[in-house]
Order: C-alpha cells, then structure tokens, then sequence
C-alpha cells in the first residue's frame, strides 16, 4: 500500500473512532441520563433514595414514582452556575424542597455538611428524601455510609460493599475511606446527639443495632 493510501485509510479509521467516541457520549448525556436514572439505588423503600445528578426530565420521573418531598445535593453543581440554577428551579417546579452542600467531589470536606444532611435524612417528616451528588458514587456514598453507622449500627467495612455497587472505587480513591476514618465516628456521634438518636433507639450506640437491608443499584 502507498503511503496516499495508507495517509487516506488512517483518516478514515480515525474519524471511525472519533464519531463511535461523540455518538457514545450522546448517548450518555442527551439520551440515556433522560430514560435512566444515573446511579439510581434505594437505600430504604419508601424513605431514602440515592443517586448521581439527575437531568430536569428524569429528576421530574423520579420524583414522581417515589413522592419525593426532600432533594439533599452534596455538591453535583458548582455555585452560581447555569446547572445549579436550573436544578434549583425545576425543584420549586416540582414543588419539592431542595438543600446543597458543598462537598468535594472525593468525599472529603467539611464534616459539618455530613451532620446537617444526615440530620435532614433522619427527620420522618422530609421523607421520602433523595440524596445525590454527581456521579452519586463517592459524597453519596460517603452519606449513606454514614447514615447506615449512625441509624443501622452498620460497620463502614460493612457498608462498603453498597458503595462498590454503586460505582466507588476504594483503591481508586482512597481518600473517602481515609475520611471515614478520621472523622466517621464523631460524625456520627453529633448526628445521634443532636438527633436524639442513640442508645435503645437503633443507632450506633445501641446495642442490639438491626444490620439495615443493603441497598443495590436500579436496573
């Protein structure tokens, strides 16, 4: 084969490439982030929900199947941004209440924004509530970890197993169970004390704690 030739069908194997690459991206955020739910798993039926960032059409069906009244946000938009708006207005228009927290995207981050969160997810009264990030794998992980500590007295080597379900990568990034670590037990310690949550009352500190119904992600 002549080097024209060779010039001409690498071209062409090239721009094979680059057109599966586009129509696969496509895909994933024009046409499948509207028909699936992003990372999508029930952590208890008919009272918590977990996921990644959610498009106005598909936050709008998930709402509805599961009456959601409560939209915990863990950082899936940067502040001030046209997505964070948007999200922020299809909630009002879905009449549904919304609450951010800035996280960092590995998990990590102030302790306090687990606290109020996990305080929100605790009151019956927001309930059923749907926490979510951006992929929904790591800040969501992170909080459903601790909220299965706090409530469920299930261990963060337990509760791994969940996260890994729903896309966390410990070895990948091993500065959430780093995290957990340092600060999981005080998190969970202010969210039972402030809660009233504790001993005799199913939490970590009680002794007969129930080992909780792991949760799996939606097919």
């Amino acid at each position: 084969m002549n080097q024209p030739r060779r010039g001409i069908l690498l071209s062409h194997v090239l721009i094979a490439i680059a057109a599966v690459t586009l129509g696969g991206l496509f895909f994933r955020y024009n046409i499948r982030d509207n028909v699936i739910p992003r990372n999508f798993g029930v952590v208890e039926q008919g009272q918590i929900y977990r996921s990644g960032r959610l498009s106005s059409a598909m936050m709008a069906k998930v709402v509805r199947e599961n009456q959601i009244k409560l939209v915990i946000d863990l950082g899936a938009f940067a502040p001030g941004s046209p997505e964070e708006i948007l999200a922020q207005r299809t909630a009002q228009a879905l009449g549904v209440r919304r609450v951010r927290f800035s996280l960092e995207g590995d998990g990590t981050g102030n302790p306090q924004h687990y606290i109020d969160a996990l305080k929100l997810v605790a009151d019956l009264a927001n309930r059923p509530v749907l926490v979510h990030c951006a992929a929904g794998s790591e800040r969501t992980s992170g909080c459903i970890m601790l909220y299965r500590r706090a409530f469920e007295g299930v261990p963060f080597e337990t509760s791994m197993a969940e996260s890994r379900a729903h896309k966390h990568d410990p070895e990948g990034n091993p500065a959430l169970t780093e995290y957990l670590r340092k600060n999981g037990e005080e998190i969970v310690r202010r969210v039972l004390e402030e809660t009233g949550a504790g001993a005799g009352k199913g939490g970590a500190a009680g002794a007969d704690a129930p080992a909780g119904t792991s949760g799996s992600p939606a097919r």
